[in-house]
């Protein structure tokens, strides 16, 4: 337990509000600790004795107990923001003393140095979170077009990229894919298409695209538009930048193909983060999603066999870090199946 200095040792014995500080084993860390005290129902402080488990909790190995009744304050200084004018230091209480102020008060201050490699954590999405719903005419982040990305092929540069409000599962719109196909550059007639996220290089500008943790499900819902395609034709992905701090070239990894089902209806294509086997390397990755910033790639469309012009409609690309996307297709409602089981029996009997 922490050595503990008290000049007053009736104050040992008391329950009371405290303040300390203490150094740990290899005292390159300090520990700044406040306790309220004398407000029931809240806090009403410590034993001195309890005082020092605490720091012990906390890692302390020398400490000392400061006189600390109901004025004890512990404040935090930041800077805000400079547009609003004048000084921009902020001070911030993060306890709540049970006294008053003093005419002379008696501070223990630390002072440090901006560090410029710092970075804070960054805010990510704790329930289901549309990235890009392509509303009221806008293509979210997928506004690069055919050329985005070199390794899209066997599509012409002509291929049609936009709004429409015609289509959409969600909302009111979607994004019309429309891909023309040229035989392929390498010769081969494959045809794909990297459909990218966030500019022609978000590996390089993550900051254009939300991050996403490493748990939970991604995906999109995709539509095909294209009477001539049978399922299984395509295949659709889902690409990931998984970066660390640092990292000079691009780490992407792809979620495994998954059969486009071409049947003219709206379908959930979505992949677990935290499921190795759902996911495998791209450019530069290893295949899992393991490093700190997180964020969408790509949708990628792929067929090494078909050949000819297709159209795809792409809608509400989204993550839930709690749980998979299922709630982007809801299921019908009892008064949708009773309708449709109505209009069923009338057929029925009209065949009669």
């Amino acid at each position: 337990m922490p050595t503990a200095a008290n000049p007053n040792p009736s104050g040992m014995n008391a329950l009371n509000p405290r303040t300390a500080v203490g150094l740990n084993q290899t005292r390159d860390r300090m520990y700044l600790v406040t306790v309220d005290g004398r407000r029931p129902g809240f806090s009403e402080g410590m034993y001195l004795d309890e005082l020092g488990t605490l720091l012990d909790s906390l890692g302390a190995r020398n400490a000392i107990n400061l006189d600390g009744g109901g004025s004890t304050t512990m404040a935090f200084d930041y800077y805000g923001d400079k547009s609003a004018g004048g000084s921009n230091l902020r001070s911030q209480l993060v306890n709540v003393p049970s006294g008053s102020e003093r005419y002379n008060g008696t501070s223990l201050g630390v002072f440090a140095p901006q560090n410029p490699s710092f970075r804070a954590p960054v805010a990510l999405p704790s329930t289901l979170t549309v990235l890009d719903d392509f509303e009221k005419g806008s293509q979210g982040r997928f506004d690069s077009g055919p050329g985005g990305a070199s390794q899209t092929d066997g599509i012409t540069l002509s291929s049609d990229f936009h709004w429409t409000g015609q289509e959409s599962k969600r909302g009111f719109g979607s994004q019309e894919l429309n891909l023309d196909f040229d035989n392929g550059s390498d010769g081969t007639g494959r045809l794909r298409l990297r459909h990218m996220s966030g500019g022609s290089d978000p590996g390089t500008q993550p900051g254009n695209n939300s991050p996403l943790g490493k748990t939970g499900y991604v995906g999109f819902l995709l539509k095909v538009g294209s009477e001539e395609l049978n399922t299984g034709d395509f295949t659709a992905s889902l690409m990931l930048d998984d970066l660390n701090d640092g990292d000079a070239g691009p780490r992407i990894e792809m979620g495994i193909p998954i059969d486009v089902i071409a049947d003219g209806e709206w379908h959930l294509y979505q992949w677990n983060l935290a499921d190795a086997a759902m996911w495998d390397s791209f450019v530069g990755g290893n295949g899992v999603i393991d490093r700190a910033n997180i964020t969408v790639d790509s949708v990628l469309l792929e067929s090494p066999t078909y050949r000819g012009d297709a159209e795809f409609f792409l809608d509400a690309v989204s993550y839930n870090s709690a749980g998979d996307l299922s709630a982007l297709v809801p299921e019908p409602s009892l008064a949708s199946v009773v309708l449709g089981l109505i209009a069923v029996f009338t057929g029925s009997r009209r065949r009669r």
